[in-house]
C-alpha cells in the first residue's frame, strides 16, 4: 500500500621458392627466365583523361551523417564544461506559507558556489530536473504547475514556458534521455492521479498528452536503463474498493509516447512509503526504498530483480528507518537517503549481493543529485539541514565503486527560507 506522502583484413605472406638448374648453358636459362618475366609483366595503365580525374563516388556502406537537432542544441554538451546545480527551497520564513523559490548555483571540483541567483517559480518546487542539454530545468510544483526555466545564456535565470495539470498530490517528474518527453506522478486515491506525459519542444515549450496512465497511489517512477522504453512505477495497492494487492508495476511505452501497464506484481504486503526507486546501470536490479514509520515493511529497502517482463523480491535490506531516495552512480554505488537518521547509507554489491558498506551522517537528506560523466562524474550534490549546522549543501564524490568522499560543505543563510530541497544538476 502506498501511503500518500512523502573491425582488421589480416594480411596473409607469400613465399615464392627459385629452385636450381644444372645446365652448361647458363645464359640460356638466364634468357629464357627474362622471357617469362617480360611475359609475365602487364602492360601499363593509360594515365586517365582529366575529366576523369574525379572524386570517387561515397561509400553506400558509410553511415549517414546524422540528422542535425531539430532546435539546433547539443543534446548531450561537453561532458567537462562548467556544470550547475539548481536547488529547490519549499519554506518560507512565514509559518504555514510555502516557498516558491529556487537558486543556481555554479558547481566544480571544488564544490558549490552560489551565484546569487534565486527564482520565484511561484509554486512548491517538488521536483527539479535538468534537460538533457543543459540548459533548461523542469520544476514540477505541489499544485501541478510545471515551468521551463533557462538557468544558462542570456536572461537566465527565467521562466520560459508553464503548464497547469489537474489533480493534487504531484511528487514524482522523470525526463526522457532525448528530452523528448517528461512524466509526471500524481498520488491520489483514484484514477484521476497516475503519470501524465508532457511533450517538450525546442525551448522548453510543454504540451500535455491527451490521456494519462491512470492508477491510485501513484509514488515514484524510474526508466529502465538502455530501454527507455520500458519502467518501473510504485503505486496501485489499495485495501478499499476495488481492492487491488499489487504495488508495482512494469510500463511499456506507447505510439504516443505515454504509458501502459505491461504486467503487475505484489511485492509488498504493507504499506509503501518511498520518494524515489532507482534501477541499476545494468537494468537488471532496483531498490526501492519504504521509509514508512507505520508499516510492518518500514525501514526495509527491497532488492527488485529485473528479469524480462517479471519483476521479484530479490532481498531486503533491513535497519533502513525512513529510507527515502534511491540514486544509482553509473559504477554500481546506490545512495539511499534516510531523512530522520540523518544519514546517506552507501550501498554495493560485489557479487553476494548488496550490502551497505559505508553510513555518512548529514541532517535530514531526502533528494540528492549526482554527475554520471567528465571531469566531474561521481560527483554528489546533497541538500541538508541540522540544528547544529544549519542549511548545507554538502559536495561529496564516488571516487571508487562504494567509496564516497566528502569534498566540501557550502553553508546557507539562516531561516527557513534557505532551508534546501529538491536539487539536479546539469548533465
Amino acid at each position: 500500500m502506498i501511503r500518500l506522502s512523502r573491425p582488421l583484413a589480416s594480411l596473409g605472406a607469400c613465399l615464392i621458392a627459385l629452385g636450381a638448374a644444372a645446365c652448361d648453358d647458363v645464359s640460356s636459362v638466364f634468357d629464357g627466365f627474362d622471357a617469362a618475366v617480360d611475359a609475365a609483366e602487364p602492360e601499363p595503365e593509360p594515365e586517365p583523361e582529366p575529366d576523369a580525374m574525379l572524386e570517387p563516388e561515397p561509400d553506400a556502406a558509410l553511415e549517414p551523417e546524422p540528422e542535425p537537432d531539430p532546435c539546433g542544441q547539443a543534446l548531450h554538451p561537453d561532458p567537462d564544461r562548467p556544470r550547475l546545480a539548481v536547488v529547490g527551497f519549499p519554506f518560507a520564513d512565514e509559518i504555514g506559507v510555502d516557498g516558491t523559490e529556487i537558486g543556481i548555483y555554479t558547481l566544480d571540483e571544488s564544490g558549490v558556489a552560489s551565484t546569487g541567483d534565486r527564482l520565484d517559480v511561484m509554486t512548491r518546487p517538488m521536483r527539479v530536473r535538468f534537460l538533457p542539454g543543459g540548459r533548461h530545468v523542469l520544476v514540477l510544483g505541489e499544485d501541478g504547475v510545471v515551468h521551463t526555466v533557462q538557468v544558462e545564456g542570456e536572461g537566465a535565470p527565467a521562466i520560459v514556458a508553464s503548464l497547469a495539470l489537474d489533480g493534487v498530490g504531484w511528487v514524482d517528474l522523470i525526463i526522457d534521455p532525448d528530452g523528448q518527453f517528461a512524466h509526471a506522478v500524481s498520488t491520489d486515491v483514484t484514477e484521476a492521479s497516475g503519470v501524465f506525459t508532457l511533450a517538450i519542444g525546442c525551448e522548453g515549450t510543454l504540451s500535455p498528452l491527451p490521456d494519462h496512465l491512470g492508477l491510485r497511489l501513484a509514488s515514484t517512477i524510474a526508466l529502465l536503463p538502455g530501454d527507455p522504453d520500458r519502467a518501473i512505477l510504485l503505486g496501485g495497492q489499495a485495501v478499499f474498493d476495488p481492492v487491488d494487492d499489487d504495488d508495482t508495476r512494469l510500463l511499456q511505452r506507447t505510439d504516443d509516447g505515454g504509458w501502459a501497464q505491461a504486467a503487475a506484481f505484489d511485492l509488498w504486503s504493507d504499506f509503501v512509503d518511498a520518494a524515489a526507486l532507482d534501477v541499476h546501470p545494468d537494468g537488471r536490479t532496483a531498490l526501492v526504498p519504504n521509509g514508512s514509520p507505520i508499516s510492518e515493511e518500514g525501514g526495509q529497502v527491497m532488492v527488485v530483480e529485473i528479469d524480462g517482463d517479471e519483476l521479484r523480491d530479490g532481498g531486503r535490506l533491513d535497519g533502513m528507518d525512513d529510507a527515502r531516495m534511491a540514486r544509482f552512480h553509473r559504477d554500481g554505488t546506490a545512495l539511499i537517503t534516510r531523512l530522520e537518521p540523518g544519514r546517506v547509507s552507501v550501498l554495493l554489491d560485489e557479487g553476494a549481493g548488496y550490502e551497505v558498506v559505508d553510513e555518512l551522517r548529514y541532517g535530514l537528506p531526502e533528494d540528492v543529485a549526482i554527475v554520471q560523466r567528465g571531469a566531474l562524474d561521481g560527483v554528489v550534490v546533497l541538500p541538508a539541514i541540522s540544528p547544529a549546522t544549519g542549511s548545507q549543501l554538502v559536495t561529496l564524490r564516488i571516487v571508487d565503486p562504494g567509496v564516497v568522499q566528502e569534498v566540501a560543505v557550502l553553508p546557507l543563510p539562516s531561516g527557513a527560507l534557505h532551508i534546501p530541497g529538491t536539487i539536479a544538476v546539469s548533465p
